[in-house]
């Protein structure tokens, strides 16, 4: 199991599943949330990805508005909903008082 795999195991006890093979969550999973170096990265991991109905992905990757108005299009191609976000904080500060993430979409994405 790779190590983000492991980290998301050790919060079971939250409720959070981890599941390593990006397939098997995007078909079980409502709510995807993407973190990579850019939207290439991104779209290179999912574009081959199936079972997106009723799934939304977060993507906190930063990029250009073309970058995110492209991506939205892929996105919801698949039948996903989509949403764009920020990381305001330190990579390890996730999870504790101080992180802030924010997301932003079209209204019918956001219900």
């Amino acid at each position: 199991m790779e190590p983000y795999a492991q980290k998301a195991q050790a919060l079971a006890d939250d409720g959070v599943v981890a599941i390593s093979d990006l397939q098997a969550a995007v078909s079980a999973a409502p709510l995807i949330i993407a973190v990579t170096a850019d939207f290439d990265t991104l779209w290179s991991n999912i574009a081959e990805t199936s079972g997106w109905k009723s799934s939304t992905l977060v993507n906190l990757v930063t990029g250009t508005p073309d970058e995110v108005d492209l991506m939205h299009e892929r996105i919801t191609a698949k039948g996903a909903r989509y949403l764009d976000g920020i990381v305001l904080c330190y990579p390890e500060s996730i999870g504790s008082a101080v992180a802030f993430l924010s997301y932003a979409g079209l209204q019918r994405d956001l219900g």
